[in-house]
């Protein structure tokens, strides 16, 4: 009775391998090989004896795609005739799908010793493998070649192809064929096809293959590694660069780093749905922002809402109406006003966008219900996209992507320090797919964020733009050169004190004395001045922690407590709450950490959750946060 082999009740694969257990040699004869799909076999053909002949000869056919079939048969064509040069392209064609096969999917150490396996069978003789381009071949044969008279051979025939799929899952069947007149009828097909002059090996090509790719046994130069890292997150800036020219009105008022900045903006925006652009102060976002959407005006024909604070609506719209950009500026302030009973427009610029860095805030809704609900395309402008911590670039980037959206990467450094892995993460995410933005919220990592902002967000230093755009003139000073051929030089910054004259009865008088601006020189800040509690003349034996000491010292001396003064400065110069508000907060900080000194316990450093002081601190303004930039820099970590 013959067997049924379904890959459910019984599978091929299990079949085929207790075959081979007393077979001499193994012939194939396939329509796709998956390279992959020899791991379970490799270990079997190793142990066959081969007896004057290859272990194992593959033997793979060529297709026709159904279109292309379509296609030839409503033409009334017959297949083309196959000469020595249409089989020679056939074959380079069938070497290139087995590359392509090498760059697809994680690779695996079983996957790895499975092609190592392959390779070093081809190489010693033991494993030939063919292309038959003689004709159209999507046959699926399996015959064992065994030293037993009475069953000289075993044949499986059916839908399998050599692959893990089809040896091991359902959706296919086959069936063994063990009469030796078939058998034998079954060999002798077998053999005419591969013997055919149109049967053309592709081991040699298949061998150098695995050779070239991240299976071969010498470990490759990892500065290979970083070239192919470099080339594929590249791949948006460089596509950029290709796909979009420059607005013809705009050209000659861009700089080189502007123009590259308008092109691969232009670019993410069409591909992704939204950029950032954090470039630094000073860099020209505006003018960036106005060259995109007069690109995607001419381009697209898209119509331009830019949402900005107050005292901006008068520049952007300076902006629209110099560069003839179609579309209306509006104040964050008005936004849950006006856009409700706004047109569409397909483009909407957020300047300054790190005001948005609060979901629950009304004008982050308003415009997220009306991005969303005319499918519009979003450019955030910003130099300082992250404050306060990392929930605000997920605020911002939640403006244009939908929290369940799948993103095509995972927040891996969270998951990896979860303690139950990815399911555990995934329940913490409330079921959220771990490729969401949902996903990523719940990360504190900031690999995972730049991982993910990579994606998004173009930022560029004044000192990048200097060393990658700039060239020497006579003098060696650098300069940048307009699309009019014109010279550009940054201005040299030279601090100039600025004295201002406050009348007596002003009620900022006593915020600007000599004797408030001492008070607060004079201020004693433990949690910035741990190396003031250092045992004096103590070194360590450790490097590292000797290092570390080191730092503490320098920061006592001014770096991380004279910083933190001079945010102090900035907030009263901003407003007496502001100012306040700041000065609770640090006494609430530095009062922890001078309990934790005094109890021996661990000083708490690094970001602190604001909610923490709220209580306390009873301020409600985002822009009271008067050491959010400090806590941003500080180490992550405990001590």
């Amino acid at each position: 009775m013959p067997k049924i082999l379904d890959n459910i009740d019984a599978f091929l694969g299990d079949e085929l391998l207790r075959t081979l257990e007393s077979s001499r040699s193994f012939d194939a004869a396939v329509g796709y090989f998956n390279l992959r799909g020899w791991r379970l076999l490799a270990e079997a053909v190793d142990g066959l004896p081969g007896t004057g002949r290859a272990k194992a000869r593959v033997l793979v056919g060529i297709t026709e795609g159904p279109e292309a079939e379509m296609r030839r048969l409503a033409a009334g064509r017959a297949p083309r005739p196959v000469d020595h040069k249409t089989a020679e392209a056939s074959r380079r064609a069938t070497v290139d799908g087995f590359r392509r096969q090498l760059e697809v999917g994680v690779p695996t150490a079983a996957d790895e010793a499975a092609l190592r396996a392959l390779k070093r069978q081809i190489d010693n003789g033991a494993v030939e493998v063919r292309l038959h381009a003689a004709h159209r071949l999507h046959a699926k044969l399996y015959l064992c070649h065994r030293g037993d008279t009475a069953a000289p051979r075993v044949g499986y025939v059916g839908s399998s192809n050599l692959t893990s799929a089809g040896l091991r899952e359902q959706g296919e069947l086959s069936t063994d064929v063990v009469d030796g007149d078939a058998t034998a009828k079954l060999a002798a097909w077998f053999e005419a096809r591969w013997n055919d002059p149109l049967s053309v090996p592709v081991d040699v090509a298949l061998s150098e293959a695995i050779a070239a790719s991240w299976a071969a046994d010498a470990a490759l130069d990892p500065y290979l590694v970083y070239l192919k890292m470099a080339y594929h997150l590249s791949a948006e800036a460089r596509e950029g660069l290709v796909q979009f020219g420059l607005p013809a009105s705009m050209e000659a008022e861009l700089l080189a780093f502007q123009a590259a900045a308008v092109k691969i903006a232009a670019r993410i925006v069409m591909g992704k749905g939204g950029a950032m652009v954090g470039d630094v102060v000073g860099l020209g976002k505006t003018l960036v922002g106005t060259a995109v959407a007069r690109l995607l005006q001419e381009e697209h024909g898209f119509e331009t809402l830019v949402a900005c604070p107050k005292n901006l609506v008068g520049m952007w719209q300076d902006y629209l109406h110099r560069y003839e950009v179609r579309g209306r500026v509006v104040s964050l302030s008005m936004v849950h006003r006006e856009l409700p009973d706004a047109r569409r427009h397909r483009l909407v610029i957020v300047d300054e966008a790190h005001n948005l860095r609060n979901e629950a805030r009304r004008d982050h809704r308003a415009l997220r219900a009306y991005i969303s609900d005319n499918d519009s395309r979003v450019l955030l402008l910003s130099a300082t996209p992250y404050n306060k911590g990392l929930g605000d670039l997920a605020a911002q980037l939640a403006l244009f992507i939908d929290p369940d959206a799948d993103l095509g990467l995972r927040p891996e450094r969270a998951i990896a320090a979860h303690a139950r892995g990815a399911a555990g993460y995934q329940h913490d995410c409330k079921g959220a797919e771990l490729t969401s933005l949902a996903a990523f919220k719940r990360s504190g990592e900031l690999a995972d964020w730049q991982a993910l902002l990579s994606q998004y967000l173009m930022r560029r230093t004044r000192s990048f733009v200097e060393e990658h755009y700039t060239r020497a003139d006579e003098t060696g000073r650098r300069y940048l050169t307009f699309g009019s051929g014109q010279r550009f030089y940054f201005p040299r910054r030279r601090p100039v004190p600025v004295e201002i004259h406050v009348p007596p009865g002003d009620a900022a008088a006593r915020m600007a004395s000599d004797a408030t601006l001492d008070v607060i020189k004079a201020l004693r800040l433990p949690r910035y001045q741990l190396g003031d509690y250092l045992r004096h003349g103590y070194r360590s034996d450790d490097a590292d922690e000797q290092a570390l000491l080191e730092d503490l010292a320098t920061a006592g001396r001014g770096n991380l407590s004279g910083f933190t003064r001079i945010m102090m400065y900035k907030r009263l110069s901003s407003s007496g709450p502001a100012f306040l508000a700041t000065l609770r907060r640090h006494r609430l900080r530095n009062q922890v950490a001078l309990h934790a000194l005094d109890a021996g316990l661990a000083v708490p450093v690094g970001p602190v959750d604001n909610a923490l002081w709220e209580a306390e601190a009873d301020w409600r303004s985002d822009d009271l946060d008067a050491d959010a930039n400090f806590d941003a820099a500080e180490p992550d970590g405990a001590g």
